[in-house]
């Protein structure tokens, strides 16, 4: 389009110094556009020098304070962040006869002797992005830490008290059955009681030092059988 329509005329940039935030940036744009009303245009301006230098003055204010006010990101990110300074180039110079068609970032860049700082700052930011991300881990580790240890301890005392229920009936049918035992025959009882308590008490291994009259020893005097004195 621009080879064959001769009204187009292009307009470079030469890199120019913006502060962005606080950085400095070099920000190289270039700007096409046309002549809409020969009469007009030839009216404002002697010659085409000086058209390219007041629509240059017009767009560069303007392109200065866009700049100023995105952040950097969105800068670097998109060659378009200018299009609506386009539009408002447009509407302000219509009277000369002039249109701009297209206005786009063709480079940005870190000025030579701003490098080194700008970098530092970058790179100073990231580690505090980090370390927020660190802080933010940590704490939620500890508040995932602190659940799980809660839970735990919820679940082992509803264990426990489960178990203390479940001994509790245990022990409880158990001094029943005992019981009922007893009640059907004492010495029977008396004599089963007695066989445990060998068991548990006397092994392989087992010295016991007492009287042959010991009561420990009934059951091995007696050569009558358990309940036969009730028969």
């Amino acid at each position: 389009m621009l080879t064959r329509d001769k009204r187009l005329q292009y307009l470079g940039v030469d890199p120019s110094e913006m502060i962005v935030g606080n950085e400095t940036l070099l920000v190289d744009y270039f700007a096409v556009w046309q002549i809409t009303d020969a009469l007009a245009f030839s009216r404002r301006y002697p010659d085409m020098k000086a058209a390219r230098r007041v629509i240059g003055a017009r767009l560069q204010s303007r392109v200065n304070d866009k700049i100023s006010s995105l952040p950097l990101d969105e800068i670097l990110a998109r060659a378009d962040v200018l299009g609506d300074i386009a539009v408002e180039a447009t509407e302000a110079l219509a009277e000369t006869g002039v249109a701009v068609i297209d206005l786009r970032i063709s480079r940005t860049d870190i000025p030579k002797q701003n490098e080194e700082s700008t970098f530092n700052q970058m790179r100073e930011q990231r580690h505090a992005i980090a370390r927020e991300h660190r802080a933010k881990g940590d704490r939620e580790a500890r508040e995932i830490r602190a659940k799980a240890d809660r839970e735990a301890r919820t679940l082992l005392a509803q264990a426990r008290s489960e178990a203390e229920i479940t001994r509790g009936e245990g022990d409880a049918e158990a001094a029943g059955i005992y019981a009922g035992a007893y009640s059907a025959d004492p010495e029977f009882y008396a004599f089963v009681r007695s066989l445990q308590a060998y068991r548990k008490t006397i092994d392989e291994e087992t010295t016991l030092v007492l009287s042959p009259e010991h009561d420990f020893f009934e059951y091995f005097r007696s050569s009558a059988t358990p309940g036969a004195g009730a028969r």
